[in-house]
């Protein structure tokens, strides 16, 4: 959707990955952040490029599982190139 991301859609994909990953860290809810992320075709490579924590990025990946965030989804949704 996105041609080239500028600093202020970064910033709102950074903040998202963190609001996903407080989700699970906080309250414990690895399914609430699996449906997000895969019911929106997200990929841990386009939350990765846009700056996201790789503690946050951790984080969501133990509720997806990395290789899950980084298969086919960049082909359905481009979100962030």
């Amino acid at each position: 959707m996105i041609d080239k991301p500028n600093e202020l859609e970064d910033d709102f994909w950074k903040g998202f990955a963190l609001a996903l990953a407080d989700i699970n860290r906080l309250h414990d809810q690895p399914t609430m952040v699996k449906n997000v992320i895969e019911g929106h075709g997200i990929t841990l490579a386009q939350l990765r490029r846009a700056g996201a924590a790789e503690y946050d990025l951790l984080e969501i990946s133990k509720c997806v599982g990395p290789e899950k965030l980084s298969l086919n989804a960049a082909e359905r949704v481009r979100m962030i190139k």
